[in-house]
């Protein structure tokens, strides 16, 4: 393929973000659905960079932080498709039970964070 060609496939096509519905059922309320999106990179970077303790390459990812962050990020409005939560619930966000919907939306939005598939695009020896 020429340069052009795989520009063209790569940075000149629509890319289409996958979207997942999820529901989060507890006890004694209705359900709750939520749309999650596919992150750009910079969104996926974003959230990363967030949930960073400390500086450097000792720098950790806090898993609560992470779950929060990911919730206020990809989870939207099923109808609408606007995001549901920003920056200034995170508070209210860190003092729900666990077990609860951030943990249900967290966990789900955390899969379409990861590089999963890396193995069938990964670069293959020739």
């Amino acid at each position: 393929m020429s340069v052009d060609a795989l520009r063209a496939a790569t940075l000149g096509k629509t890319h289409q973000f996958k979207t997942i519905k999820v529901t989060h059922e507890a006890e004694g309320q209705d359900p709750i659905t939520v749309k999650i999106k596919q992150p750009t990179v910079k969104q996926r970077n974003d959230i990363i960079k967030r949930c960073r303790n400390g500086k450097g390459p000792e720098a950790q990812v806090d898993e609560m932080e992470f779950l929060i962050q990911t919730v206020i990020e990809l989870v939207l409005d099923p109808e609408s498709g606007k995001k549901i939560f920003t920056q200034a619930d995170r508070a209210v966000l860190l003092e729900q039970p666990s077990g609860g919907f951030i943990d249900t939306f967290g966990t789900a939005a955390a899969e379409l964070l990861s590089l999963e598939g890396q193995e069938k695009n990964s670069p293959s020896s020739s």
